[in-house]
């Protein structure tokens, strides 16, 4: 039996069709085992975005987000006053370790932002490392803002021992929470006198610090080590910080996983509506970022406009903004948040008290 015309271009057909059916089953394959790979491996970026927020007047959470049914800001040995509204605490989330599908789907929400893993933890510091700082910095950043919220209240700043160095010439004659009255006969009432009392002296030296702990008064002697910055110039081994003269404690308790230092301005304005009569709020939800320093000067921070996001999401309709941050925070408000420029701690519970009583304030 002979082919016929019209079985042999059936025949030449049959080649082509094939190739093409296994090129595309073979691309197909390709592409999903592209995708599993896609899914599997992780991209070196961290995703930036609106974290929590925690309103400080109220009650506190613990790392699972769970009610702990006592206050985060308390005051010890003094009774709190009333408080209306909301005072809260904003913060930037920050996921990691994602595949290349989390990271596109988080950057095409338009809320999240990814930045190369390097910027939020560095190559050259354990993670554990990272997270260890930012919880100091966060523990200092209380510390600032009772110190900075007394002195606003009036209550004197005293220099005390924060940390005693292991092996250095105050160990075992200083401690921690001692107040320093004198160093080398010139009295001690700034970070900047103690400073200035050890630089008149150079490793070797004796020096006297007097110091108050407890209700007892004693002298401490020590012999002046080599600083480790500069060898010419001496060092007594401690850390020092401005505490509050008051008689009473105020105590700050929120989530461990919270860290960093922007949280400084609104720890100061909570202390301060706890302690005061007036309501600083007026029954507003404020919230707010900043660092601070015991003399109460607010500096800027990171993220500024992932936390107006989160704080408007969470119902926040004034926010304050440190004034170095202004030029950014000015490029994207969120609909419905008001933003309010604040230099100092003082500045920022005058504009409060304009605020209340109808007056204008400065934005950015």
């Amino acid at each position: 039996m002979t082919i016929g015309q019209y079985d042999r271009p059936a025949r030449f057909l049959v080649g082509p069709v094939l190739q093409r059916i296994v090129a595309v089953l073979s691309a197909g394959c390709a592409f999903v085992a592209l995708l599993v790979v896609a899914g599997s491996l992780e991209v070196p970026y961290v995703a930036l975005g609106p974290g929590p927020t925690l309103d400080l007047l109220g009650n506190g959470i613990d790392d699972a987000g769970k009610d702990t049914g006592k206050p985060v800001v308390t005051v010890v040995g003094k009774p709190a006053s009333p408080t209306r509204g909301q005072l809260r605490l904003v913060t930037v989330s920050a996921a990691d370790q994602l595949n290349m599908f989390q990271a596109l789907s988080l950057w095409f929400s338009g809320e999240e932002e990814l930045v190369p893993r390097e910027e939020v933890y560095p190559s050259d510091k354990p993670r554990d490392q990272v997270e260890q700082e930012n919880a100091a910095d966060f523990s200092n950043s209380e510390e600032a803002a009772e110190a900075a919220a007394l002195s606003e209240l009036g209550y004197p700043l005293q220099v005390r021992v924060a940390q005693v160095v292991p092996g250095s010439p105050a160990d075992g004659k200083l401690q921690p929470g001692d107040r320093l009255v004198a160093v080398g006969g010139a009295e001690a009432k700034t970070l900047e006198d103690v400073a200035k009392a050890v630089g008149a002296h150079k490793p070797g030296d004796e020096l006297d610090v007097d110091y108050q702990r407890g209700e007892a008064r004693g002298v401490a002697r020590v012999v002046l080590a080599s600083a480790e910055n500069d060898p010419a110039k001496g060092r007594i081994g401690i850390k020092m910080r401005l505490a509050p003269d008051a008689p009473f404690q105020v105590q700050i308790a929120v989530p461990a996983k919270i860290g960093g230092p922007s949280g400084g301005l609104m720890f100061a304005l909570a202390v301060i509506d706890k302690l005061t009569s007036d309501d600083l709020t007026g029954g507003k939800d404020i919230a707010g970022t900043g660092t601070i320093d015991p003399a109460g000067k607010v500096g800027p921070i990171g993220g500024i406009t992932h936390k107006m996001l989160g704080a408007r999401r969470d119902g926040a309709t004034v926010f304050l903004v440190p004034a170095e941050n202004c030029a950014e925070a000015a490029t994207d408000i969120p609909p419905g948040l008001r933003i309010v420029r604040v230099a100092t701690l003082h500045d920022a519970v005058q504009e409060l008290a304009d605020l209340r009583n109808g007056k204008p304030v400065p934005s950015c």
